[in-house]
């Protein structure tokens, strides 16, 4: 099952730390490219009030809930 959500652009240092620190932890993610998309990264990017990528969200029981980015990812998994 996945757990995890990336948003993320393929040449973005964070994005790629993001999914090397959940392939560590052997988490189940999706990845989901907005390279030739960056209209809807954009809007997604203003709803979410979050300006940076990647956008990182975590299963939580029926639905998905925004972590942030690999800062927050890596700052919430050590608690």
């Amino acid at each position: 099952m996945i757990e995890y959500i990336l948003y993320s652009k393929e040449n973005c240092c964070f994005c790629a730390a993001a999914e090397k620190f959940l392939l560590k932890k052997d988490e189940q993610f999706k990845v989901v490219l907005f390279d030739d998309h960056e209209s809807i990264l954009s809007e997604i990017k203003e709803v979410y009030n979050h300006p940076t990528i990647p956008i990182i969200f975590r299963k939580n029981d029926f639905s998905y809930e925004l972590i942030g980015g690999f800062t927050e990812l890596k700052e919430g998994y050590d608690k």
